[in-house]
Formats: structure tokens, C-alpha cells, sequence
């Protein structure tokens, strides 16, 4: 606002603040001025660009505690749950579960399900297939994978659940004779440097096999097959469950324990799924890697219950690996996220879990998918993870006497198991980085989720 003018030459003699006797010269006047003061107000919020953590945290329906996993989720029980043992946790767990058709995602030019948050705030995605022209995320059926692929091409060896894995020791069976010999059974050996020699024997004849199975299992693994209680390389029954025991051959000194370190305790090897997965990921997702985080993907083979493949174990029974018992197949359904050895916590860097990817990409684990409504017992063919296909996950199932066993999901939503070398379908798992931030979309199919990097 105009105030008036101000003499600004000082050899002019001011006679009072509207007059001046003019010099000998040029005057310059400058005009001044005040700032008016505006108020403004008006109701409602500031809107906010939400992170997809924060949207999951804000919509979430409760937390886990009341849940029974073992029933079938319905759409009044389906929403977004809390992790119940992580609600005091800096990043509590969020997770959808059942039939929702609001978590979609276009990223990267594909289209992805949310299932979960993870304990440092990110957010974990699985493949959905290409997005549409318009970025919509219809796809159903195959477009929902990336191809399909053996998870390993053998299921001959307890080795072959790996992701990654080592030794392969491979199972073999024998036909029982029906001589009267008496061969020799120990429940521990010993090397020499050149043979093995059975220690604390039993004897039976193998034509009673049969009746005398069940106490041979229980403890005396080692054998010759032979009468004698030496020779260079000693079997190892791992299953005696039936008229043909399963066995394992080892050499060199080797013992059971030492064949679990090399099986389960060195990755060395890639498996067919994740040699699948890293190709797919190089050709397609490298340029947005700095979007991703190192987080665990869990390939399990903690032993819920070795039986066989511990020397004085039975081997009256299958070996079970850990996710088996949590998700259904006995009667109490506890779902973790927990990842006990980090032999199977699987990352890029070592300095979150075995440092053995190469890419920040894996599977999703029964476990997630239990929580998610595809448990053994508790699902819907509605779920949102339902694809009508049959897809692998991460985890083991057991190793019998028809090899190695992987859980997969089957194409009702269910969880189920199926051998190593079938080829099913592969939808690849990512887990965004805690500061991607929503710029459009309301998450469903039509309209997905469109993500940007925050600050």
C-alpha cells in the first residue's frame, strides 16, 4: 500500500514533509510503501504423498491375534492385519490376507500384489504379470508368472530343496535278499583311512528284514549290506519304513553329520528356479534396483524333525523341514516370519543374511503365504494370490522315500506339496525400499497403485 515519497537527495533542505527548497540540481524522490497483512483459513487436511507402508498401517483391520489359520478366510475376515508378536516393534508387519482387491501395484511395467511390510518398512510384491497400455493389472491364469520352471531338475537328494545348495548325496534303495546270512548293523563307524568299521552292531538276517526293520531303524543306520563290519564306503539307512530300505552311500570318513554340513550348510550351487529367476531379473528390473531392498527370502531347511538323518534317530519316519509344521500339516497353524539359520536367509549382502544373491529377488515363503489366506487348511480359491495355476514357494517339504518334496500353491489357492522336478509356474518376489511413495491410484485392478522414489 502507498505511503507517500520520501526526499532521497540531501542537499535538498527539507522545509517540512511536503515541501523542499530546491538545489542547484537534479532531486530524487522515492515513493514508499507498507505491506498489508492477509489471513486466510479454510477446513480440512494437508494432503500428503502416503508411502504404501503408511497406507497399509492406516487401513489396517487388526491385529493377528484372534486369527485361526486354519480356517478359511471370508470377506468379513479378509483386510489388513498387524503381525500381533511385532506391535511394539519400530516397523510393526502389516499384511493382507483373503479376498481384497485393493492392493495392486504397477511397477517397473509389471503389475504386482502387496502382500506384506517387512521389519524395516518396506513392502514386499509378487509378480502379477504386464501391466496393461493404460497400466491396469487384469491378469489371471499364466500372464500372472514370469514362465514356468522345475524348482531342480532331480529330487534324488534331501540337497535339492535348496534355493541354493551343496553336496548332493542321492538316495538309493535295496531289494532284500532271502539268505539266511547274518549282515551287520552299527549305530556309529569309525574310519581308518581306508574303510570304514561299524561300531555298537546288531545282526539280523535280511530275509526277516521285515520283522526286524523297525528295531534297526531306530538307531542302527550304518551298514555294509554284507557280514562283515568293514569295507570302504559304508550305506547309511535313512527310511527302513518298508520292505526295501533307503540308504545313502558315503566315503572318505564321512558321517551323517558330516553329509548335513554339505547339504544344507554350503550354497554352492544354484538351483533351475533361481538360475530362472535371476535371468528374467537381469533383462528386466537391474535399472531399478536402487527401488529395492536387501531383505531375507527364507529357504528353510531347518529340520522340524530329522528322524533318519541323525544317527540316533528314526528312521521309522520322513525327515520334515521346519515350514511344514507351521502351516497346516499338523494341527496347530503358526505361521512365522522368523528365519532361524542363516545358512537359508538368503540376501545380497552379508550383512543382512548369507550374502549368496545376486539379485535382491527370490520367492515367497508358505509361511507368508499362510498369513496372506493359501495355508493348507485355511484358504479360498478368491484369495488374491489366486491365480489358477500352480506356482512354487520357497520352502521345503520333506524328503521321503520318493525324493525331495517342495510346498507349492496349487490352482484352487490352496497349499500343497509336490516333487522338485515338476515344472510349475515362477512369480517372482521383491520388497521396495521404505520411502517409495504413492503418486496415483487407489490399488485396484482397473487403477493400481503408481509408485515414485521419496526423498
Amino acid at each position: 500500500q502507498f505511503k507517500g515519497w520520501k526526499v532521497v537527495t540531501k542537499s535538498a533542505k527539507k522545509i517540512n514533509d511536503n515541501h523542499f527548497i530546491m538545489p542547484e540540481e537534479d532531486v530524487t524522490i522515492r515513493a514508499t510503501w507498507s505491506k498489508l497483512a492477509i489471513s486466510k483459513s479454510m477446513e480440512g487436511e494437508i494432503y500428503t504423498v502416503p508411502t504404501l507402508y503408511k497406507l497399509m498401517k492406516s487401513n489396517m483391520k487388526s491385529t493377528d491375534s484372534g486369527i485361526n489359520f486354519g480356517s478359511n478366510p471370508t470377506a468379513a475376515t479378509s483386510g489388513i492385519y498387524q503381525v500381533d508378536s511385532t506391535k511394539n516393534d519400530e516397523y510393526p508387519i502389516y499384511y493382507y490376507r483373503g479376498i481384497v482387491d485393493n492392493n495392486n501395484v504397477s511397477f517397473a511395467g509389471f503389475c504386482w500384489k502387496i502382500v506384506r511390510t517387512t521389519e524395516t518398512g518396506g513392502v514386499k510384491l509378487i509378480y502379477n504379470g504386464v501391466a496393461a497400455a493404460d497400466r491396469s493389472c487384469n491378469n489371471t491364469k499364466d500372464s500372472g508368472q514370469i514362465g514356468i520352471s522345475t524348482f531342480n531338475n532331480s529330487i534324488l537328494s534331501p540337497a535339492d530343496v535348496g534355493y541354493m545348495y551343496g553336496t548332493r548325496y542321492t538316495y538309493q534303495y535295496k531289494n532284500m535278499p532271502t539268505n539266511d546270512s547274518k549282515w551287520i548293523y552299527g549305530n556309529d563307524v569309525e574310519w581308518d583311512g581306508s574303510k570304514y568299521i561299524l561300531k555298537n552292531t546288531i545282526e539280523s538276517s535280511p530275509k526277516v528284514w521285515d520283522n526286524d526293520k523297525s528295531n534297526i531303524g531306530k538307531g542302527y543306520h550304518y551298514t555294509c549290506f554284507t557280514p562283515e563290519n568293514n569295507c570302504s564306503s559304508v550305506s547309511y539307512i535313512y527310511y527302513s519304513g518298508t520292505s526295501s530300505p533307503y540308504y545313502i552311500i558315503l566315503s572318505n570318513g564321512n558321517k551323517i553329520e558330516d553329509v548335513n554340513e554339505e547339504m544344507f550348510n554350503s550354497n554352492t550351487t544354484n538351483s533351475m528356479i533361481k538360475t530362472t529367476i535371476d535371468n528374467w531379473y537381469s533383462t528386466n528390473m537391474t535399472k531399478y534396483t536402487n527401488m529395492l531392498e536387501d531383505t531375507v527370502w527364507c529357504n528353510d531347511r531347518s529340520m522340524s524333525n530329522s528322524n533318519g538323518w541323525t544317527k540316533d534317530g528314526d528312521a521309522n519316519n520322513f525327515l520334515n523341514f521346519g515350514g511344514r509344521d507351521r502351516v497346516g500339516y499338523l494341527s496347530s497353524y503358526k505361521p512365522s516370519l522368523e528365519c532361524k539359520r542363516e545358512q537359508d536367509r538368503f540376501t545380497v549382502s552379508e550383512d543382512v543374511g548369507n550374502g549368496k544373491l545376486t539379485y535382491p529377488v527370490a520367492l515367497l515363503t508358505a509361511d507368508e503365504l499362510t498369513l496372506a489366506g493359501h495355508g493348507y487348511q485355511g484358504y479360498t480359491s478368491s484369495g488374491y494370490l489366486n491365480t489358477g495355476e500352480v506356482w512354487w514357494t520357497l520352502s521345503p517339504y520333506y524328503f521321503s522315500s520318493n525324493g525331495s518334496i517342495e510346498l507349492v500353491v496349487y490352482n484352487s489357492g490352496k497349499l500343497s506339496s509336490n516333487g522338485m522336478d515338476f515344472s510349475y509356474g515362477v512369480r517372482p518376489a521383491v520388497s521396495l525400499i521404505p520411502s517409495v511413495m504413492v503418486s496415483e491410484g487407489d490399488g485396484t485392478v482397473s487403477n493400481p497403485y503408481q509408485i515414485m522414489l521419496g526423498e
